[in-house]
This record gives structure tokens, C-alpha cells and sequence, in this order.
């Protein structure tokens, strides 16, 4: 990043590697995997087997509560892209040059902040737009308005916008948003998300609407324990027509002095006349003197299928977010530690957890089978700074 002076700066960047992807029988990109696995000779074969290169830059300029910029890059695959012909599928990239650009705004006042940013994806012609207001009408009280708009034809590798899908594509949307803190010690948010994609998504044959309504509350009961509670409705279209999900989570934190923390969660979830529930309990400790943390979790569910699965929050390995989704019965129990050096330049962790079902004798299919009702995995990390 080099300054131009008088609030402008301009940023360079570009990068060359190699991705894990797999490949038809004409040596296409069917499609790019992030799943970063090679434990198989089919898994081995697909990795590294196509070279992306990217170059691109950013120009911005800051002025008070004043922000503005453009973005832009180029992007060359050594692989032609060529996802299929499945409905779904058709709107996905294609080719073997790929690109973005875009402006970005931003506005802070007291009461009232801005921002938002329009892109343009030459490779099928697609745009993309994001705006927001946030408004402090009251001491207390905030309200938010996000408006989206990914077109079909658009598609860029590098965005991670607010979204429904996982992809910025085929979606637009209005999230309505309320926040306010109506007592001491008591914290409330509602919002609610209305989407829609044009084009028909995996499994469907026509385009789709969807509802998310949320409430959740905090109350501080003590400086030391801090009770939540949240509700959330969902409405979406899958194969077999429009389902309705009600989820209700309450969870309670309590810390100690001595740097630990417990924390209880219970869930519940009916979908489809199924319901599930689950029940998990956390415990961390921080000992400071010695550099360590440790993490220890067991969970416990019960739904009626898979419709009504339930997640849970697992202690990840550094930068790393850990969630993991369940059907079924069973427990999981899991261990994790973390042991940093004086002057932050090491750090070292381990994990493992293990899943027990009890109403299973075989999971999973193919080549992931495993015969027995027991299902464990152990990681560990190492971080060097300097």
C-alpha cells in the first residue's frame, strides 16, 4: 500500500497457486474444492492439478467521515471452467479469464451512517449492488436497512458480501433491522430478511422466495453472568416444496475470577412435524502464567430426522470457525488446549473430538463408511510470528 497523499492511497496486489479442482474427461474444470482433503488416490489425483493467477489494485481516498474507492482485478485460470449443463449449474462461471471491478462508499455522522458498493463482472455481464443506512434515532435504539442485488450473471471468486447463499449470485434482498438496549443491563435485536433468487437453485425447477425472522435478548444479570435467549423462523423453498423452520436457542454464561468460564446451551428445532433438541455444556479456562488454554465441551442430542438437525459450536483452532451440524442421537464430547509463548511469537494447539450415535451401527457411504457407532478426529496447529 503506498499513500498519495491528501487522503488517497493506492494498494497493489497479485498472487500465483495452485488449486485442488476436478476435471472431466477433456481436462475441464468441472469444479474448484476447498475441502483441502487428499486422503484418497482419487482425492490425491485432484490435488494442485490447475494454476490460478491474479492481479488486481485499489485506489481509495478518505476525507473526515468521508470514504470512497475502487476496486479491481484480473483473474487467469491455466484450466478452462466448465461446470455442466445441470440447471443450476448453468449460471456458474465459464471460461478461463475472469475479472471484478467496483466502487465502495462510506458516510459516518452521529446519527445516521452509510455505506454501499457496485460492482461489475465483464466475464457474463453481471452487476452486483450493496447499500445500507444505519440510523440512531434514539440514545438506545438503532435501526438498519440492507438492500442487496447479485445478479445471476454475476460472479466474482473474491467477494464475501452480507447474503443468504453462500455465493454472491442469483439473489437480491431487503433486511430490516432493529437494536436497542430498552434498560440497564438488557439488550434486545430483531431483524427481518426477505430474499429472492430468480434463477432456479440445486434441486428446484423454478425461481424462489425466502422469509428469516429473528429476536433474540441479553440480560446482564451480575457482572458475571449474562443469560440470551433467541427465536428464529425461517421459510424456504427446498425439492419437495416450501419448509418452515422454528429454532429456539437459550444459552447461559457465567465466569469466575480465576479466568474460567462455563457456559449451558439448549436447543431446540421443529421442521417438517420433526423435533429436535440438544443440550451443551462448555468450560475454558485461561492460565496466564504458563501461556495455556483449555477448552472442554460435551454436547447431547435427540431429533426425529434429518430435517430437524441441530449445530453446535465447537472451540476452533486459531482462525478457524468450528460448527458442526447433527441428526439423530448421540453425544460429543471434545478436547482442545493452546499453549502461546511469552513474547506471542509461538503458539501451539491441539484438538479432538469423537461423536457417539446411538442409533446407528454404520454412517456416512462411499468411501467415508464407518462401520461402528463411534466417529473421532484429532488436529493440531502450529503458529510462527515474525
Amino acid at each position: 500500500t503506498f499513500s498519495l497523499g491528501r487522503g488517497w492511497d493506492i494498494t497493489l496486489m497479485g498472487s500465483h497457486r495452485r488449486l485442488d479442482a476436478t476435471l472431466d474427461e477433456e481436462g475441464r474444470v468441472h469444479t474448484l474444492l476447498q475441502t483441502g482433503l487428499h486422503r484418497t488416490s482419487a482425492e490425491r489425483d485432484r490435488q494442485r492439478n490447475v494454476a490460478a493467477s491474479l492481479a488486481g489494485a485499489h485506489l481509495g481516498w478518505k476525507h473526515g467521515g468521508w470514504q470512497a474507492g475502487c476496486t479491481g482485478y484480473y483473474q487467469h485460470f491455466s484450466c478452462l471452467l466448465y461446470p455442466g449443463e445441470q440447471l443450476h449449474r448453468r449460471i456458474y462461471p465459464r471460461g478461463r479469464h475472469f475479472g471484478a471491478t467496483g466502487i465502495h462508499y462510506a458516510h459516518s455522522a452521529p446519527i445516521i451512517r452509510l455505506a454501499g458498493e457496485t460492482a461489475f463482472s465483464p466475464s457474463q455481464g453481471g452487476w452486483a449492488s450493496l447499500n445500507r443506512v444505519e440510523w440512531m434515532f434514539h440514545r438506545r435504539w438503532s435501526a438498519h436497512i440492507l438492500q442487496r442485488f447479485y445478479s445471476y450473471r454475476y460472479h466474482s471468486f473474491h467477494s464475501g458480501a452480507f447474503g443468504e447463499n453462500s455465493l454472491n449470485q442469483n439473489e437480491s434482498g431487503l433486511l430490516l433491522r432493529l437494536k436497542g438496549n430498552p434498560w440497564p443491563r438488557w439488550q434486545w435485536l430483531a431483524y427481518a430478511d426477505f430474499f429472492y433468487h430468480p434463477w432456479p437453485r440445486y434441486q428446484l425447477q423454478c425461481s424462489s422466495r425466502g422469509t428469516d425472522l429473528s429476536a433474540q435478548s441479553g440480560w446482564q444479570c451480575t457482572p458475571a453472568h449474562l443469560l440470551e435467549a433467541r427465536y428464529q423462523y425461517q421459510r424456504k423453498m427446498y425439492a419437495d416444496g416450501y419448509l418452515a423452520h422454528h429454532r429456539i436457542k437459550v444459552r447461559w454464561t457465567a465466569a469466575s475470577r480465576r479466568s474460567c468460564r462455563w457456559q449451558t446451551t439448549l436447543l431446540l428445532h421443529r421442521a417438517d412435524g420433526q423435533n429436535g433438541w440438544g443440550l451443551q455444556q462448555t468450560v475454558r479456562a485461561d492460565l496466564a502464567q504458563w501461556g495455556l488454554r483449555l477448552n472442554a465441551s460435551c454436547a447431547a442430542f435427540i431429533t426425529d430426522g434429518y430435517n430437524c438437525r441441530l449445530s453446535f459450536y465447537d472451540p476452533p483452532l486459531y482462525a478457524s470457525v468450528c460448527t458442526a451440524t447433527y441428526f439423530g442421537q448421540g453425544i460429543v464430547p471434545s478436547l482442545s488446549c493452546r499453549w502461546t509463548s511469552a513474547d506471542n511469537r509461538w503458539m501451539v494447539e491441539a484438538k479432538y473430538r469423537c461423536c457417539r450415535y446411538f442409533d446407528r451401527q454404520v454412517q456416512s457411504s462411499g468411501l467415508q463408511t464407518i462401520m461402528g457407532p463411534w466417529k473421532q478426529d484429532a488436529s493440531i496447529g502450529l503458529v510462527v510470528r515474525w
